[in-house]
């Protein structure tokens, strides 16, 4: 698994691909924020099983390319567009449904047992319908109301009292991030 990211530039891709011993899985996770070079030395390792030379950390194309095994390529990208039409066409193309609000409520409530906060069914449904859509906002989400409310959540167990989150608290939390029930912001983006 590669986690593709500016930092990720051709002469680091070679290192990485290079150091693969025999035919590998080669997963590129989030490849739209591969810089242009990079996707450029991507494809071509995909069509020719070769990568450029390295030499004093950059790429050395005065020599030959460096044989390397016929890896089984994936890549994974929310934003398809930004991946260069050339590294596209070399990658078959799944596109997966979006979530349920069902789903979404499921996963958010593993999500928050493991960050050990209790949430009423009502506040799990608007977290559900903040976060957009995407569980990874959702785990954001709960991270934030699970550190935002520490202190209520402690003086409420202290007490012996529910220490249940219900939806006015929530719903305080997902304001303070500055999103409305929607998952949209002021600009009415979500």
């Amino acid at each position: 698994t590669i986690t593709c990211g500016r930092e990720v530039g051709p002469a680091v891709f070679v290192e990485l691909i290079s150091a693969l011993p025999t035919p590998a899985v080669v997963f590129l996770d989030e490849v739209h924020s591969l810089p242009k070079k990079t996707m450029e030395v991507a494809f071509g390792a995909i069509d020719n099983a070769a990568l450029p030379a390295i030499k004093h950390g950059a790429i050395d194309r005065t020599v030959p390319p460096v044989p390397i095994a016929r890896h089984v390529w994936v890549a994974a990208s929310n934003m398809p567009g930004g991946i260069l039409r050339a590294l596209r066409s070399r990658l078959g193309t799944i596109s997966l449904t979006d979530y349920t609000h069902e789903e979404l409520e499921q996963i958010g409530l593993l999500k928050a047992e493991s960050l050990d906060i209790d949430l009423a069914p009502d506040a799990l449904a608007l977290v559900a319908r903040a976060c957009g859509g995407s569980p990874r906002r959702r785990g954001h989400l709960l991270k934030t109301i699970a550190v935002t409310t520490i202190a209520w959540r402690y003086d409420r167990d202290y007490e012996n009292a529910d220490s249940t989150l219900d939806l006015t608290m929530v719903r305080e939390v997902v304001e303070l991030m500055g999103r409305d029930s929607h998952g949209r912001d002021a600009t009415g983006r979500q």
